[in-house]
């Protein structure tokens, strides 16, 4: 059965704008994603699809714009935006707007830049650019990296789910995050350069071939909280921060601050976190730093949590 992981890349980042903004109006000039976007479900939120007439869409849709809130729908527009006449600018004023190009990075859903950051972590940086200039080629189709994915996944990761019980990046990472049980099998089995390949690609950590599996552990620990902290502080990083190197593109900050929430609030790994946060805030003096603005006492428990794991 195939996984279809760049589609489903690409409906949790709309999801997420939904989420965030409401109301998502969609544009794909290219067609890229016409025949997959029957397929794609998102929960308690109202699919609308311009078929040639936005009189038509604007009668089957104003019912809902009556609310203080925008209402949780996407509008996709298999067109360029710029040859719509502006019939759509009350929806796009209203949300969001997502298309190739789109800023911030999180809107963009030019289809080499989806699937570049969907396969990353699976084909690693120099296959996934190959990839990448395919695409921008018009060889490969949305259904075509699907399959290509698949495949990938069966090849690349057959050791670590062996391993872990699967090869999901977040998965594999709070796995090997909160403890060493595993390090027997990957010794054994010599997956160290498939594990911290996976992790690389994923987070944008530096873990060189020569670690142990603990160094490792304890880089990738700091890498995530990190990234965690220095993110929510957005532009008021303390100067003795701001030197500290973390994941810089949007799917590896997005990925490290995912893998940091699920890290802190999980019952099983919740243990293993808060040990690292203290670690983390020993290791770069934290307590000593101002932070703007300031973090009450009683909430530090360290990077970007803004309070304690829950009880």
């Amino acid at each position: 059965m195939t996984s279809a992981t760049v589609t489903d890349y690409l409906s949790n980042l709309i999801a997420k704008q939904v989420e965030d903004h409401g109301l998502v109006v969609w544009y794909d000039p290219e067609h890229a994603y016409t025949a997959a976007v029957a397929s794609m479900n998102w929960p308690a939120t109202t699919m609308v699809r311009y078929d040639g007439s936005f009189f038509q869409l604007r009668q089957a849709i104003d019912h809902l714009l009556n609310g203080q809130q925008p209402p949780r729908m996407i509008v996709y527009v298999p067109a360029e935006r710029a040859n719509t006449h502006a019939a759509l600018v009350e929806l796009e004023a209203a949300g969001v707007i997502m298309q190739p190009g789109q800023q911030p990075p999180n809107r963009n859903t030019r289809l080499a830049i989806v699937a570049r950051n969907a396969l990353r972590s699976i084909l690693g940086e120099a296959a996934t650019a190959d990839i990448e200039r395919q695409i921008e080629a018009g060889k490969l189709s949305l259904a075509d990296l699907d399959k290509l994915a698949d495949k990938s996944k069966e090849l690349s990761t057959g050791v670590l789910a062996l391993i872990f019980g699967n090869a999901n990046p977040q998965d594999v990472a709070l796995t090997f995050l909160s403890g060493d049980r595993h390090d027997a099998a990957i010794e054994q089995k010599s997956a160290h350069g498939e594990l911290f390949k996976l992790l690389q690609n994923a987070y944008e950590v530096a873990l060189p071939p020569a670690l142990t599996l603990a160094e490792a552990r304890d880089r990738l620990a700091r890498h995530i909280l990190l990234t965690d902290l220095i993110q929510s502080l957005g532009e008021t990083v303390p100067a003795p921060l701001a030197a500290v190197t973390i994941a810089t593109t949007a799917s590896g900050i997005d990925g490290c601050i995912t893998l940091a929430r699920h890290w802190r609030l999980r019952r099983d790994t919740r243990n293993s976190y808060v040990a690292a946060a203290n670690q983390v805030e020993h290791e770069f003096a934290l307590g000593q730093l101002t932070f703007d603005p300031p973090v009450p006492p009683g909430d530090r428990h360290l990077p970007g949590s803004g309070a304690s794991p829950p009880e």
